[in-house]
């Protein structure tokens, strides 16, 4: 019973919390815009979280989400 429930939470966070569009989009936005993580240290203060973002092993935030929006001219949702 543990085990089915582990695996229907699994694919209900896939369906709704999928990191891998926003990540892809993230990644794509800065590869056309020639950035680097580097370059978006201001929005997630530290090194290490940006690194974590664009290859999809950290989510975003609103707040950070919002601020990505911005810099990149887009809609925060693209994030989310």
């Amino acid at each position: 019973m543990l085990k089915l429930l582990a695996i229907l939470i699994e694919h209900f966070e896939q369906a709704h919390y999928s990191l891998g569009e926003s990540a892809e989009t993230l990644a794509e936005l800065m590869r056309a815009r020639n950035m680097t993580a580097k370059d978006l240290w201001p929005i997630f203060g530290s090194k290490g979280i940006t690194s974590e973002v664009p290859g999809g092993r950290r989510g975003v935030s609103k707040d950070k989400a919002t601020r990505l929006g911005e810099l990149f001219r887009v809609s925060a949702e693209a994030f989310i």
